[in-house]
Order: C-alpha cells, then structure tokens, then sequence
C-alpha cells in the first residue's frame, strides 16, 4: 500500500479508548502546501522526515531527497509530532511509484489490472529526486500552514513527462483557495486546481475551497512530453500515476474499504471514497471525480477544461500491507497526451459524522467492519506490467510531494 497523489481531501475519526471522551473529528486534505506551526515541528536536526501537527493531525514529509516521494499522516493522539521520536503510534503512508498507461483497448480501464501485458504498460520513477525542504507560510494574516515538495524524473526523450504532488496541513485560522503550485525540476509552477465539475472545454477555475485548521490534502500534477509522444497517442486511452499506499504502522489487522464496501466487492468499480482502520484510529477519504487538463505554455500551466478521473485499486498481492491506486486521465489534444499537456487532480474536503463507543466507531457514511485483506502474488512495482513499448522510450518524469499545516 502506498501513498501522494491528487488532492485528496480525508476526514480522520479518532476515538479514545477508556476515558468515555468522544471521538475528535477531522477534515484534511493532502496538497502540495504545509505549514508547520514552529521551527518544532519540523522535526529534530538528525531526522530524516519533518513533522507538523495541525488539529489532532500529525503529519510528515522528507527531509532528504534520497527518502524519496513519500508522504505520512496519522492521528497525533498524545504524539506531539515534535521529531521522529514523538510521531503517531499509528500512521500510512502515501508514495509514487510509476506512470500507468492504459491502451485504447481497456476503454473503461476495467481491463488492465487483469492483464497489464495487454492492456497497458508501466513506466517505474528513476532518478533524482527534486526536493524543497519543508517551510512555513501565511496564506493569510491569520493562518498558518507547512510546504514541502519533491519530484522525481522517469523515461527518457522519446516520451516522457513529469509528476508532482503537493501537500497542506491546516494548522491555524482559515483560508481558500483555487491554485495549487507544484515543484516541477528547480522552478515552481502554479496551476488551477479546482475544476469546474463540466466536461469539455472551459479555461476558468473553479470556485475556491475553503481550508481550515487541522485540514490536510495533497494534489497531484503532471504532464508528458517528448518527440514521439503524439504518434503514439493513438495506442491509448489513459495516462496515469501508480501510488502505493502502505498500512504496515496501522497496527496489526488493519482494514480498508472502498465505496464503503470489501474489497472482495470493489474489483475494478471507480473509486469514490476510501476508510482505513487501525487498531486505534480511522481514517476516510474523499476522492473527487473531476480533474482539469491544459497545456503548459512558456512555463505556465494554462487550463483548457475539465473531465472525469478514472480511480482504481490494485492489488499488491507481495504483501496484506499495500496496495495501489491508480488515477488515470484520459487523453485529450488539448491536454493528457499532448505535448506539454497537464493534469491537476485536487480532491475535496468530506465531513463525516460519527459516533462512538469504547472498542468501535461506526459512521453515517462508511461501515468500518471489513475483514483483513487477503492478497496473494502481485510485486511492489506492479508484476505483469510491460515497462517499455516498442517505439517508446519513456522521458523525464518528475513527482512532488508537500505538506501544509494551518
């Protein structure tokens, strides 16, 4: 399992255990932005990962490239989330791994999973990772929230692309917005995230979305390129990103559901929420269905629409603790596929309401009840895949991660 990719906003439950107190509810959103409520929160000069805490919210990022595209979050408990030493006892993470580009022949992106050897094809991350250390910002006069941002390059000239991933962390007062910015190489690029929820053509942003403390997302950006990119656009449907979402420090027996059901039920249906339990917190996600696409032009990323997401869960069968989710963007000549065209995938705040008691939580919207998921023989970096096409020579690829505490 495995974790960054869109925003994705979640809602944290977390339930206390003896003392009768009710459960303290969270919204939270991962995105590139993260604030971290003092030069304490990011964490001891020897760590390797910085940590913030925003609400009952603690989440971190890596202060080192070489740790790679990986973001954690968990509910902070009694964890002051201060250094490594005082993080959450339960926590997940979320890490990119590689493109999926799923054929015309899948149109529903129903297929691939199955047989990916005939379906699509896998293009891993390599290289270095482009890394900015974790920072504080004021959106606001009265709000505060933590950044950090990585990216990771994949392919080669032929065709290739990059993918960025940004992260925020609410930790005080309010804030909304629209845009997200992305670390894409050494710059900074800025990018509408919000769309308009309308197929088709339309280059206005959609309405902005109101942050508030404790609120944590993540926002996913990427674009293709290279000289043979368009010749072989014809061969796909969907270009896409592979997060692997891990569950190993969710304590023994820890459960995920999709759509609020097993995952002996979800097979290859879209994706629209996810609930993850632990022995001791909760954690639900939101997944919005809309993304926007564009072409970036002279460095700017210039929305030209709007179109639906395709979400998958894949199994990771080398172990009960992973799995993957696919976020695939269909091809478009004036975005996905293009050359230098984009997508900003941005999911939404959910609210969730809860109730109670000692040993279990149950919710209006997610029934956390499921069994312990049983996998068999898949690998990490997606077995079956074809990882190199005839005619194609994956290009630069590039993935960013950030963390925003208000």
């Amino acid at each position: 399992m495995t974790l960054i990719a869109p925003n994705i906003w979640l809602a944290i439950q977390h339930f206390i255990f003896g003392s009768g107190a009710p459960p303290v509810a969270m919204v939270f959103s991962l995105s590139r932005t993260c604030f971290f409520a003092g030069l304490s929160q990011i964490g001891q000069a020897a760590d390797k990962y910085a940590l913030a805490k925003g609400g009952v919210l603690c989440a971190a990022g890596p202060k080192d490239k070489s740790l790679g595209p990986i973001t954690l979050v968990g509910i902070a408990g009694s964890a002051t989330c201060t250094s490594q030493a005082t993080s959450p006892k339960e926590y997940m993470t979320i890490e990119v791994m590689a493109t999926v580009n799923v054929k015309s022949t899948d149109a529903d992106a129903t297929k691939y999973a199955a047989a990916p050897s005939t379906h699509a094809f896998l293009i891993p991350r390599k290289g270095d990772v482009y890394f900015s250390a974790p920072t504080l910002i004021k959106p606001t006069s009265s709000s505060s929230v933590a950044t950090f941002s990585f990216g990771v390059e994949f392919g080669g000239p032929d065709v290739g692309g990059y993918i960025g991933m940004a992260s925020y962390l609410g930790v005080s007062g309010q804030f909304s917005f629209n845009e997200n910015s992305f670390k894409v190489g050494t710059e900074d690029y800025t990018a509408c995230a919000v769309p308009k929820k309308v197929a088709g053509d339309d280059t206005a942003c959609g309405s902005k979305v109101n942050v508030m403390p404790g609120t944590f997302k993540y926002s996913l950006f990427g674009y293709f390129d290279g000289t043979s990119l368009v010749s072989l656009m014809p061969t796909y449907q969907y270009l896409g990103i592979r997060t692997l979402v891990s569950l190993a420090k969710m304590g023994e027996g820890a459960t995920v559901m999709f759509n609020n059901m097993a995952l002996s039920q979800i097979k290859m249906q879209q994706i629209k929420n996810m609930t993850i339990k632990g022995n001791m917190t909760t954690m639900s996600f939101e997944f919005p269905q809309w993304f926007n696409y564009g072409i970036i032009e002279s460095k700017v990323p210039k929305k030209k629409g709007s179109e639906m997401v395709q979400i998958r869960y894949v199994d990771d069968t080398s172990s009960n603790k992973q799995f993957f989710i696919d976020y695939l963007f269909k091809k478009n000549p004036k975005g996905v596929g293009a050359k230098m065209g984009f997508f900003v995938y941005d999911p939404t705040v959910s609210q969730t309401t809860i109730t109670t008691t000692k040993v279990m939580m149950t919710t209006t919207k997610v029934n956390v009840t499921t069994t312990k998921k049983n996998n068999t023989s898949k690998s990490l970096t997606g077995a079956g895949f074809t990882t190199a096409m005839s005619g194609f020579v994956p290009a630069a690829f590039v993935m960013v991660a950030s963390i925003i505490c208000s």
